[in-house]
């Protein structure tokens, strides 16, 4: 039985769609400047909006049957063969997006204590920090909310998340509007991934103030990140999940379960939730995986650029543009087929330079990383 709503699904999605990815958006667009910039975030937007409804379209299969998850519909209208493709795909983005959310907390909480640090001994001073404590702290309570069964208990914490993705945002554009009104140009940073700079990169004094406003941005992108966090885990603790029970379905350790109680409710009320000592055993043990890989590759911020850029392609434009031609069943070689074949091959391209790009920046970080050495100074 599926209780969800058209509003714990959009808390679900701002979470996970629109979140901290907009931290990335303004750099990107300075790179490209500004009439190229604008102009490739609004096509690349409706392109994705028109592939959405390709994919939405595809809910119900040709049998009526419906399709609760992509692998499901790409199951019914692309074959078996299709589907492994598709979920070793779409299983890594989110992995790896697990292992990018915990760097990228971790880089928040460093901007903290940093900006704290200049703050109380001036811009002069040498305030570095290091992300491993923090990381460790964000595995914890992620151990301990991955313990929630399911999408549907997290919809509060996606609520808040993306309460939280709107805050941060709207600071972001505070800070720059008041750059611009103040320097003709903008300048901000927040967690060094919000940068529009129209005379060059060097970091001005002004950058570190007001302080406390930095801060609070970047303790809104924490909070996101442990609702997103979860948006992202939770397919991968079901499958994981799922294959161990048909794989050994009378196994003690399986069906063990026990029952975990609110804290400070009285012995009448009923248990919160059945925890199975299978999942404790699972769950903590990805999230642990994840936290050490995110300690060993502290650039792997670097690695995720490269898995979104091979990921966008045949996940958001590949699939649904082949289950629309299958359900349609729109002829090879006409006029509709062309176009639809012709814009998979343009996103195709663009996957593929945002894939050598990601590359040599995994390149120029080997360079001078180490593994559990994620400082900053």
């Amino acid at each position: 039985m599926f209780n969800g709503t058209v509003w714990t699904a959009t808390a679900h999605v701002v979470t996970a769609v629109i979140g901290s990815g907009v931290l990335a958006l303004a750099w990107s667009v300075a790179q490209m400047g500004w009439i190229v910039g604008p102009a490739m975030l609004v096509g690349f937007a409706w392109v994705t909006y028109y592939t959405s409804t390709l994919l939405a379209d595809c809910y119900r299969s040709p049998n009526g049957a419906r399709n609760y998850t992509y692998m499901d519909a790409v199951r019914s209208y692309l074959g078996p063969k299709k589907v492994a493709i598709c979920g070793i795909i779409q299983y890594a983005a989110l992995w790896g997006t697990m292992v990018g959310y915990t760097i990228t907390t971790a880089t928040s909480m460093m901007a903290v204590e940093r900006s704290n640090c200049f703050h109380r001994h001036g811009h002069s001073a040498k305030c570095g920090a290091s992300g491993n404590l923090f990381m460790i702290v964000f595995g914890l309570t992620q151990i301990i909310l991955s313990q929630l069964p399911s999408l549907e208990n997290v919809t509060w914490l996606s609520i808040v998340a993306a309460t939280m993705s709107f805050a941060y945002s709207f600071i972001g554009l505070c800070l720059c509007t008041a750059k611009w009104v103040t320097h003709g140009d903008i300048r901000g940073t927040l967690t060094g991934h919000l940068e529009i700079a129209a005379g060059g990169e060097q970091e001005h004094e002004e950058g570190h103030k007001p302080y406390w406003l930095v801060d609070a941005a970047n303790v809104c992108i924490v909070v996101h990140l442990v609702g997103a966090y979860q948006v992202y885990a939770q397919p991968i603790l079901t499958l994981n999940e799922r294959y161990v029970a048909s794989r050994w379905p009378d196994a003690r350790f399986i069906r063990a379960e026990f029952a975990v109680r609110v804290p400070f409710a009285s012995e009448t009320q009923k248990p919160l939730f059945r925890l199975s000592l299978s999942n404790l055993v699972l769950r903590t043990a990805l999230v642990a995986l994840t936290t050490l890989v995110a300690m060993l590759i502290p650039f792997f911020n670097a690695v995720l650029g490269l898995i979104g850029a091979f990921a966008f392609w045949p996940l958001s434009v590949y699939f649904p543009v082949s289950m629309h031609v299958a359900r349609a069943k729109i002829g090879r070689g006409s006029a509709r087929w062309v176009a639809l074949q012709g814009l998979s091959a343009v996103c195709l391209m663009v996957s593929v330079g945002a894939g050598v790009g990601s590359v040599a920046d995994i390149v120029s970080n080997m360079r001078h990383a180490a593994p559990f050495k994620n400082v900053a100074y």
